[in-house]
């Protein structure tokens, strides 16, 4: 199965998009769709890893969380 990534956190970096913005995004996609693949990137940290205990909570309320762990 392929799962297209609809949300990251690029556009906090080239948008200048605020977290809160990225975060109601991600929420509408999670609460539209059946399956949802989204990424956070390391570089791109200082723009979420402050609200990244909140963000989690709130996509789990939104969802079931599948956090992906790669192969095993």
């Amino acid at each position: 199965m392929k799962i297209p990534v609809l949300v990251d956190d690029y556009s906090m970096y080239e948008q200048h998009m605020e977290f809160d913005s990225s975060e109601q995004l991600a929420v509408d996609m999670i609460k539209a769709n059946d399956h949802v693949a989204f990424g956070l990137h390391g570089c791109y940290a200082d723009y979420w890893l402050p609200h990244y205990r909140t963000f989690l909570a709130e996509i789990h309320a939104s969802g079931n969380l599948d956090i992906g762990r790669g192969s095993q």
